[in-house]
């Protein structure tokens, strides 16, 4: 059976990582995925991150019909490891890592390139909560601190409910391309 893998931080799920992983199952084997530990993120994006911990991301993963299978890997060493316990038919990673090293290559048959989707990353998204708290900060003058906490927690919610509503209507939109995909290579 082919296996194919990917990883990355998937810290806030968006449209980018749901269209990569769609494509990396439409490679037609069982797809692992590969997530950095808590402690990686930390060292690698900063001590405010992740936004969510390695267990939730890992959950949100496997909730996806896409993903067979989630790992954690704490070190490049670990997940040179992974990929050489899986040695994954394919390996799918993003386009900005052409011309780079990619830890674990080697151990791949194939390394598939993905184009990134628009300019969706988690960076962006978390950016956009922290503006968002600034501006109710500066907007909010003058109320106690408890009504600016219940406000910025309203506008969070709401943000992240439409991000979700959002992460619906790409996955029923990915869903479709899929089994149009299918029909036409049957």
């Amino acid at each position: 059976m082919k296996t194919v893998w990917t990883n990355g931080c998937f810290d806030i799920l968006h449209r980018g990582h749901i269209e990569m992983l769609a494509y990396a199952k439409s490679l037609r084997g069982r797809l692992v995925v590969g997530i950095d530990s808590d402690q990686k993120v930390k060292r690698d994006k900063g001590i405010d991150r992740p936004f969510n911990n390695e267990e939730d991301r890992k959950a949100m993963l496997n909730s996806l019909k896409y993903v067979d299978e989630v790992v954690i890997f704490n070190t490049p060493q670990e997940l040179e490891k992974c990929i050489k316990r899986f040695r994954p038919t394919y390996m799918v990673v993003g386009s900005d890592w052409k011309d780079k090293p990619i830890i674990g290559s080697r151990f791949a048959k194939q390394v598939k390139y993905f184009e990134r989707v628009g300019d969706y990353s988690t960076t962006h998204i978390l950016e956009r909560n922290n503006d968002m708290k600034k501006k109710t900060t500066r907007t909010q003058e003058g109320i106690s601190e408890p009504e600016a906490r219940e406000i910025t927690s309203q506008m969070l919610g709401d943000a992240f409910r439409e991000h979700s509503r959002q992460m619906e209507q790409h996955l029923k939109d990915i869903h479709e391309r899929i089994l149009r995909l299918e029909r036409k290579q049957k």
